[in-house]
């Protein structure tokens, strides 16, 4: 099992994500804390992709500079990379 603690934002940005790109969630909320339960490594690559995609959809000026939520959504991908680096 698998915790990690987000921000208010960074969470509002996970969901987001998740929401935007109509996948199913592959971690709890508890508070401020997302948990994956199980195939941690493998659920850790799903949600990077799930932002990434978001991302792409969401997070992109015309001339594909990112913006504002572009920023965020690339520091919430960095952010899992750590965690993904971590295990």
């Amino acid at each position: 099992m698998l915790r990690i603690q987000l921000n208010r934002r960074e969470l509002e940005l996970l969901i987001l994500s998740f929401d935007e790109e109509k996948k199913q969630r592959c971690f709890e909320v508890e508070d401020n804390f997302i948990i994956i339960k199980n195939d941690e490594e493998e659920n850790l690559d799903y949600i990077q992709n799930c932002i990434a995609d978001c991302f792409i959809k969401i997070g992109l000026l015309p001339n594909d500079e990112p913006n504002s939520i572009g920023i965020e959504l690339d520091n919430l991908i960095d952010r899992f990379s750590i965690w993904n680096i971590k295990r």
